[in-house]
């Protein structure tokens, strides 16, 4: 779709990339790819796609770039409403046919419906909506309305539940729960959705709160930065933490973004995003699951020598443990539990 699109600016190495790029499920047929259907990797390509998607855009004008983007999530809801249709229409023929004539059900059958429709049909419904460019910089009625009366006014209200919150832990001297770091990635990011939003509105009500949200968003980051620090000391870097800290790291480079107008463009934190995503997901020995097994492991060892857990005559880990011992001893019971923490 990229390639396609960009077809005059790369040409004719663009065009000879556009049509082998039909085939590169070819090697993928001859890959394991279980473990990376599993893990974290599988999540971030979706991820990747659809903010590359987004940043394949061509404006850098905000205005314009927040028109295109609109656009494009537009054709992507219709063309994901029409194809859950066509999926459960597809469904709706193969149960009747199993029902009329007495076939024994197979689950695989709706499966492969399923994927047939999203990854052949939808793909295809996208790119013709997509041939329909938008002429106009301004929203649907219905998006002015969902943006305007309720997702920006939810913004504002989970802004002050979170300095309410952290009013609250200050009084009380406790650390935040480990879910807000989760909660103040969001309200992040769904902010910087309705400040490119705001770009394309006729009536801007929350200019007042956005303009301003750079110096709004320090509450909120400070929680977010004590609770990771706090159990990234505690535990160690994991695989999930080490993304944490490159969306903290992002976060914090956005809000500053915001700061100057000609810092401010939407796409080229778009574009930082893929970048991210492709270096800590993707690149061997830096990605974040190497890092987080090689802090894991390095905790793991140090916890084993700690607590005498290795045979110095075979170098493996002895296997007559004094349970009971350690049950009476509650320092060394919590040491063994790191151990367990350290090896996840």
């Amino acid at each position: 779709y990229l390639l396609n699109k960009y077809s005059d600016v790369l040409r004719r190495i663009g065009r000879w990339l556009y049509w082998g790029s039909y085939f590169i499920y070819i090697p993928l047929l001859f890959v394991d790819l279980s473990q990376f259907e599993q893990g974290f990797s599988y999540g971030f390509a979706w991820l990747l796609a659809l903010l590359m998607l987004v940043a394949g855009r061509r404006s850098w004008n905000d205005r314009r770039y927040a028109s295109e983007v609109l656009h494009t999530i537009t054709q992507a809801f219709f063309t994901a409403l029409i194809g859950g249709l066509l999926i459960g229409v597809g469904m709706l023929i193969w149960l009747s046919i199993v029902y009329i004539f007495d076939i024994e059900d197979d689950f695989n059958v709706n499966i492969r419906i399923a994927f047939f429709v999203i990854f052949m049909v939808m793909p295809l419904l996208f790119c013709s909506f997509d041939s329909h460019e938008s002429k106009k910089d301004e929203l649907p009625k219905i998006l002015t309305i969902i943006f305007n009366f309720i997702i920006s006014p939810a913004v504002i209200v989970y802004a002050v539940i979170m300095y309410v919150y952290l009013i609250t832990i200050v009084v009380n001297w406790q650390l935040p729960k480990g879910g807000v770091a989760y909660m103040v990635m969001g309200l992040v990011l769904v902010a910087l959705l309705c400040m490119l939003v705001q770009r394309v509105l006729k009536k801007r009500y929350y200019d007042w709160f956005f303009n301003h949200f750079t110096w709004i968003s320090i509450a909120p980051l400070v929680l977010f930065w004590t609770g990771t620090l706090y159990r990234i000391s505690q535990y160690g870097l994991t695989e999930s933490r080490v993304y944490l800290l490159v969306a903290g790291c992002a976060m914090i480079l956005f809000v500053i973004m915001l700061l100057h107008e000609q810092w401010c463009n939407f796409r080229m934190m778009v574009l930082i995003s893929c970048c991210a995503i492709i270096i800590f997901t993707y690149l061997p020995g830096i990605s974040a699951k190497s890092i987080g097994y090689r802090v894991q492991q390095k905790r793991f060892d140090a916890y084993v020598m700690k607590l005498h857990l290795i045979d110095n005559k075979t170098n493996k880990l002895i296997t007559n443990v004094d349970s009971a011992g350690i049950k009476n001893d509650s320092i060394t019971n919590d040491q063994l539990y790191e151990i367990g923490r350290a090896h996840v």
